[in-house]
């Protein structure tokens, strides 16, 4: 069941169970944190859980500002949640849109403009000790207006413009990180969540500029799952992104799990359904489709597919499996990561506008036949495991929160 309450135009959606909500244990709280979450897809409040568990098992009362899927995401972790407006780029299918994105700039700047004005009101109300954002700007610019000391979380410091690449684009990309470091480094500190070279994730876009470097750490990728004590199960595939992206995503996926299948196979879909465990089965159960995965490494899987989203691929290169991905070329982030990955040697990429049901289920079977790759990704795994990620966000944390 759930509540919506008005705090001005900012809207609190709360989930009660039992009669209880997750405000019950603020009598007891060491502090408050305030959560600015991109809403875009569900990696960037997914990526904060470990650390946001923490916190509250220790005590601190916390909330949650974010908007799209990852409101709904938020409260089925327990989670107080605000919901705000939506800030996103342009798609068609499961492509970015340079064109819709541009035409949407008016109403994207808008959108932006009053998620700074609620953020300010929220922190004026809540009275957050400190305050996490996950890639949000206007969470940012709020704290900083408020008074409160800021701990940004991030792995995207370069944004790269689809298209053609030329000297003009190039310039417009600098010019934009430029602007941004300044404005990223308001935060008091800055933990980026993505390994040192040489194993970056996302090596285009992990620039650092003026402004930048004195106060960011690398942690290793935040919210990364323990690792399966057997990598002998099904074919995982996951759908992310956003709604439009994940239909395209299902449909390929679920005829590429289905030939995978009759081929004697093993496969689990997950569509991107928080919330939902099986939806269907077929092939003699070879092929099950659920919701949502809560806890992957519990499937053992030998190999993933994925679209190649920053936090799906932290988390599953601490499996050591080899990778078929899938990525869009007008989405540069995640084509970037999955052309980081193929020239590290740990997955197979098949452009999404080049992908097939048949050609998917093939870079499956080679993934599965390819020693190499099995190879390449256990040792990945291994050196990875040096960067912990989200002990050191906690950490990070606590020093900014306690001014130590």
């Amino acid at each position: 069941m759930k509540t919506v309450d008005a705090i001005g135009d900012v809207i609190l959606v709360k989930r009660i169970e039992g009669g209880l909500t997750s405000e019950s244990n603020t009598d007891r709280r060491v502090g408050r944190i305030h959560v600015g979450a991109c809403g875009m897809g569900l990696g960037h409040v997914g990526r904060l859980l470990p650390t946001l568990v923490f916190f509250r098992r220790k005590g601190w009362d916390i909330y949650v500002s974010t908007y799209g899927d990852a409101v709904k995401f938020s409260l089925s972790s327990g989670f107080r949640t605000y919901r705000e407006p939506d800030v996103t780029y342009g798609t068609v299918g499961a492509g970015v849109s340079l064109a819709l994105t541009i035409a949407s700039i008016p109403s994207q700047v808008l959108s932006f403009i009053r998620q700074v004005a609620m953020e300010l009101k929220l922190m004026w109300k809540e009275k957050p000790s400190i305050v996490v954002s996950d890639s949000r700007l206007s969470t940012v610019l709020a704290a900083r207006l408020a008074g409160v000391k800021t701990v940004l979380l991030i792995h995207e410091l370069l944004v790269i413009i689809p298209g053609k690449r030329g000297i003009g684009r190039r310039f417009a990309e600098l010019l934009s990180a430029g602007l941004l470091a300044h404005l990223w480094s308001l935060a008091d500190r800055i933990v980026i969540s993505d390994f040192p070279a040489p194993l970056t994730l996302a090596e285009d876009n992990v620039y650092l500029l003026d402004g930048v470097p004195n106060k960011a750490v690398f942690a290793g990728p935040c919210g990364r799952t323990p690792s399966p004590s057997s990598t002998s199960g099904p074919i995982y595939m996951r759908v992310s992104g956003l709604p439009q992206e994940r239909k395209v995503l299902a449909d390929l996926y679920l005829e590429a799990g289905r030939l995978l299948a009759e081929r004697g196979i093993d496969v689990v879909v997950s569509v991107g359904d928080v919330g939902k465990g099986l939806i269907g089965a077929c092939c003699a159960g070879r092929l099950k489709v659920v919701g949502w995965v809560q806890n992957p490494w519990e499937l053992g899987p030998k190999a993933i597919v994925s679209v190649g989203g920053q936090t799906s691929m932290a988390e599953f290169l601490g499996f050591g499996v080899p990778l078929v991905l899938t990525p869009p070329r007008s989405h540069t982030e995640h084509w970037a990561i999955a052309s980081s990955l193929r020239k590290k040697g740990l997955a197979i990429v098949i452009p999404l506008e080049e992908a097939t049901s048949s050609s998917v289920a093939q870079a499956v079977e080679h993934a599965l036949s390819d020693p190499e790759l099995r190879r390449a990704a256990r040792e990945f795994s291994r050196q990875a495991s040096a960067y912990p990620g989200d002990s050191v966000l906690q950490a990070e944390l606590l020093r900014v929160a306690l001014g130590s």
